[in-house]
C-alpha cells in the first residue's frame, strides 16, 4: 500500500509528461561533455580513420590533413558552444521536448556541415561549386557525430532514471520514517528566491491556486479558510505537493485529496471536487487531470 501510494505521487501527475525532456539533458554536466567531448572524439576520428575520403575532399597532402581537421573541430567547437548555451537560456521558454531536442541536434550538425563546406570551399581555392561539396561533407559530419550525440544521449536518460530512482528511495524512506506524508507533518513554502515564506502542516492546507505569478494557499487558521500569496510558480512547488497527498486536479489548481469530500459532474461546472470544509469553493477538476486525480482519490480511500 506504500509503495502504490508513492508512485502515485510520482508519476501520476507527470503522466502527461513523459516527453518532456528531462533536466539531465541541458545541465552543467551534459553541456561540458558536448563541448569538450565531442570536438575531441571528433578530432581523433578524422585523423584516424579519414571517413568518406575527406582528404581528397581537402585536396591536401597527409602531412597537413592534421591542420585542417583542426580547423574543421574548431569550427565545431564554436557552434556546439553556441548552440548549447542557446538551449540552456531557451529550454523553459521552448518547454524542450525528448523529439525538438533531437531536431535541434539535427540542425546543430546541418550548421556544423555548412560551415564545414564554407572552409573547405575557400581552402580548395573555390574550383567546385559549394552546393556540389555540401552533401558529401554533411554525410561526414553526420557519421562522425551521431556516435558522440548517441552515447550522451543514453547517458543523460540513464543519469535521468538513476535521479528517479535515487528520489523514490528518498521519498519511501521518509514516508517510513513519518517525514513527509503524515497529516501533522510541516510542508515549507519556498518563493522564487528559495526563501522560506509559509509553513502548515499538510492536515491544514485545503487547496492552491495559480494566479499570475504568485500562487495562492489556501489553508486553515483557527478554523477559517485563509489565504497566503506566494510569489512562485505551480511547477516550482508541484513535487513537494505531491509529497503530501497533494496532486494537480486543473492547470491552475491544486488540491489536498484528503479534503475531497466527493468528486462529481455537473452540466454548469463540469467534473468538480467538493471539499469536506464549511466555505469551501468546488475546485475544478479538468479532463487532462481526471483519470490521475480519480485514481489517486480511490487509492487513498481503499
Amino acid at each position: 500500500m506504500l509503495l502504490g501510494r508513492i508512485f502515485i505521487y510520482n508519476f501520476a501527475e507527470n503522466r502527461e509528461n513523459m516527453s518532456k525532456l528531462p533536466e539531465t539533458y541541458t545541465d552543467n554536466n551534459s553541456m561540458a561533455c558536448y563541448i569538450l567531448l565531442v570536438p575531441i572524439y571528433s578530432f581523433f576520428f578524422l585523423i584516424g580513420y579519414k571517413p568518406f575520403n575527406i582528404v581528397g575532399q581537402l585536396n591536401v597532402e597527409m602531412g597537413r590533413f592534421a591542420f585542417y581537421a583542426s580547423m574543421l573541430i574548431s569550427i565545431l567547437l564554436v557552434v556546439v558552444t553556441i548552440s548549447r548555451f542557446a538551449m540552456r537560456l531557451l529550454r523553459e521558454r521552448l518547454n524542450l521536448t525528448y523529439l525538438s531536442f533531437y531536431i535541434w541536434e539535427f540542425f546543430e550538425i546541418f550548421i556544423s556541415s555548412m560551415f564545414f563546406t564554407l572552409f573547405i570551399w575557400l581552402i580548395t581555392g573555390r574550383h567546385t561549386p559549394y552546393v556540389s561539396i555540401l552533401p558529401n561533407v554533411s554525410l561526414v559530419a553526420f557519421f562522425v557525430l551521431i556516435f558522440p550525440y548517441t552515447i550522451l544521449a543514453i547517458l543523460s536518460e540513464l543519469t535521468y532514471k538513476n535521479n528517479i530512482i535515487e528520489e523514490l528511495k528518498s521519498n519511501i524512506n521518509r514516508y517510513s520514517n513519518g517525514i513527509i506524508g503524515a497529516d501533522k507533518s510541516p510542508i515549507h513554502f519556498l518563493d522564487e528566491n528559495k526563501v522560506m515564506k509559509l509553513v502548515v502542516t499538510a492536515e491544514s492546507l485545503l487547496y492552491i491556486v495559480a494566479s499570475d505569478n504568485y500562487v495562492d494557499i489556501h489553508y486553515l487558521s483557527n478554523g477559517k479558510i485563509t489565504k497566503y500569496s506566494l510569489r512562485n510558480s505551480m511547477r516550482s512547488i508541484e513535487e513537494l505537493c505531491m509529497q503530501n497527498n497533494l496532486l494537480r486536479c486543473h492547470r491552475s489548481y491544486i488540491v489536498n485529496l484528503k479534503k475531497i469530500k466527493i468528486i462529481q459532474k455537473d452540466r454548469e461546472e463540469g467534473l468538480f471536487a467538493e471539499l469536506d470544509i464549511s466555505g469551501a469553493p468546488h475546485i475544478p477538476v479538468s479532463k487532462k487531470y481526471a483519470d490521475q486525480i480519480l485514481t489517486a482519490f480511490s487509492k487513498l480511500n481503499d
